[in-house]
Order: C-alpha cells, then sequence, then structure tokens
C-alpha cells in the first residue's frame, strides 16, 4: 500500500510552524466505540454457551480454562452491557486531541475512512508504537467531508492498490475512496 496526498500529491511530512499558537480548527462527538445490540435469545444462547464449555472442562479437570471461560464472559458481558460514552475529538494546528491527549502531525502518518456496518470510521496509522492505530466513529458524510479537506492538507490519504478480501472488510470495514467524498461535496453544491 501507498499513501498519496490527494490535495497536493506529495509524500513529504508536514512542516509545524512552531509559532502559531494551538487552535481548535474542528471538533466533533462521536462514541467511542461501536454499541452491540443483542437480543433476549442470543444472550441466553452465549450465556448457556459459556456455562456448558466452563463446565465440560471443570469435568475434564481443566479448571484453569474454566475460570478463563468465566472471566471472558465477564468481560464481554460488561462491554456488551455497558453503552459507550460519547467523546470530543478535535482537529488543532498541532494535530488531534483525543481523550486528552495530542497526537502531534509528526506523529501521524497516513489516514483513510471504512464503512463498517452503516457507521463511518475514521483510521489514521501513526509513527509511535502505543497507539499504532487511532481509530474514531464520525456519524455523518457532512463532519467526514470537514475532517477529509482538513487532514488532507497535513496527510496522506491511504490508497490501496489492492482489492480488499471478504476478511477485511470484515474485520475493518469497506474502504472508501477518497473520491467518494469529493463526489458527496460537488452533489450537495449542485443541489
Amino acid at each position: 500500500m501507498e499513501s498519496i496526498n490527494v490535495k497536493n500529491g506529495s509524500n513529504s511530512s508536514p512542516q509545524i510552524n512552531q509559532n502559531l499558537v494551538n487552535v481548535e480548527l474542528f471538533s466533533w462527538e462521536a462514541d467511542e466505540r461501536t454499541s452491540f445490540k443483542f437480543n433476549g435469545s442470543q444472550k441466553i444462547t452465549w450465556t448457556a454457551l459459556m456455562v456448558l464449555l466452563g463446565l465440560y472442562f471443570l469435568w475434564v479437570g481443566q479448571a484453569i480454562l474454566s475460570i478463563a471461560i468465566g472471566a471472558l464472559f465477564f468481560i464481554l458481558y460488561s462491554v456488551y452491557a455497558s453503552k459507550p460514552q460519547r467523546v470530543k475529538h478535535i482537529i488543532e494546528t498541532y494535530g488531534i486531541r483525543t481523550f486528552d491527549t495530542l497526537y502531534t502531525w509528526d506523529q501521524l502518518k497516513e489516514f483513510w475512512f471504512v464503512e463498517k456496518d452503516g457507521v463511518l470510521l475514521l483510521y489514521i496509522n501513526t509513527r509511535i508504537n502505543l497507539p499504532s492505530r487511532l481509530l474514531f466513529l464520525v456519524e455523518d458524510v457532512e463532519t467526514a467531508q470537514t475532517i477529509i479537506s482538513l487532514l488532507t492538507e497535513v496527510l496522506p490519504y491511504r490508497v490501496l492498490h489492492t482489492k480488499q478480501g471478504k476478511l477485511d472488510i470484515m474485520l475493518e470495514g469497506k474502504y472508501l475512496e477518497p473520491e467518494y467524498f469529493m463526489l458527496k461535496i460537488l452533489d450537495d453544491e449542485q443541489t
């Protein structure tokens, strides 16, 4: 995969003017993670499956596996039972601030949008080890258009040169070409 800058076609990293004051350019609020909804029969099915697996491993003398399955079930239940919190993400002069952490432009590599389960996701690869990728939920196309117009000034939009496989689409989402957002902008201007 290769990165290109949609706006000016350069691969260079952004130059940050140290004389600028850090100013908020754009902000949006979104859920911190995607939400999962199970109906009553799915909850009963998964609970019964976990209990049966735990009892089976107890019966064959593997108590450690039973404890591990119980811990996994508790973690999954906690994630699914709690609603995601709303988080404010801010694009600033020096970078992107999320969860009260500023990721400066020199720490960020490239970005792209995907659509997964009807939700737009913004991925940003970083040059730091942890986190190596930032993930943001974007709730509407207009917000995504504003984000893409700001980010293309300093970061390249990741272009896929190979077709996504079914597993990639299932795990990460369907890649959206940058033209998708440009066409939406042109359609909005014509109407």
